[in-house]
């Protein structure tokens, strides 16, 4: 459709289309990730509620502990990995990543929590060398892990995500891929899905676009 004024005045030469560069696709994409925040803006407060999660105690990859009351502070959204996977869990990082940029304005109120099906090999050390490795510096994003059975019950209880081995190849862990959003009452408010295997930028995933836009009406909703 021509977009041009109608008149008297002589139209003016189209303008060659600009390349579509690395950097115009980054903005083209910050913006779509920043309007967001105005859909929030004109949309009820109007999110389920799935049950307040019980008491745990885990470990930061910092080594620091992290217990229930932690939820009670900040939203927080959650997903879960492995640090040997090498086909799901590094999509499902990058689309946290993702969400960290949509957030950042709002990122001392929104924590991201990544925790693992693998706590055996998933010590404080591998976890913060797999946060190094995939550019994780805020303090805003946090990799748990603990004894096996406590990580397997905050899995399978707590966020109600699967997780077993896998009979047909054992060095695999299967696991719940979507991500789960939790309010600042320790309530669960939402299960998303990520669409683990496709390589996309969030705001091209309906799953994450809901996810995120939720996180931020919740945010409107108690802005302490």
């Amino acid at each position: 459709m021509d977009l041009r004024r109608t008149g008297t005045r002589r139209p003016s030469r189209a303008r060659p289309s600009p390349p579509c560069t690395p950097l115009r696709y980054a903005l083209a994409s910050l913006l779509a990730l920043v309007s967001l925040t105005s859909l929030a803006c004109d949309r009820r407060i109007d999110i389920d509620s799935f049950g307040r999660v019980p008491n745990f105690a885990l470990t930061t990859h910092t080594g620091e502990s992290f217990t229930q009351n932690e939820l009670r502070t900040k939203v927080s959204i959650i997903n879960f990995i492995f640090t040997s996977c090498q086909q799901t869990c590094p999509l499902l990082t990058k689309k946290m990543a993702g969400i960290q940029k949509a957030v950042q304005r709002q990122q001392t109120q929104i924590q991201l929590l990544s925790i693992t099906v693998d706590p055996s090999n998933d010590t404080p050390d591998a976890l913060a060398a797999y946060a190094t490795a995939h550019d994780v510096r805020d303090s805003n994003w946090k990799f748990l892990t603990g004894d096996a059975a406590e990580v397997k019950r905050v899995v399978v209880q707590s966020f109600h995500q699967g997780m077993a081995e896998d009979p047909t190849h054992p060095e695999n862990i299967l696991h719940g891929s979507h991500f789960v959003l939790v309010d600042k009452h320790g309530t669960i408010r939402g299960f998303y899905p990520s669409e683990p295997n496709d390589d996309k930028d969030i705001h091209q995933i309906e799953g994450m676009v809901k996810l995120v836009e939720d996180a931020l009406l919740l945010v409107m909703k108690d802005p302490r």
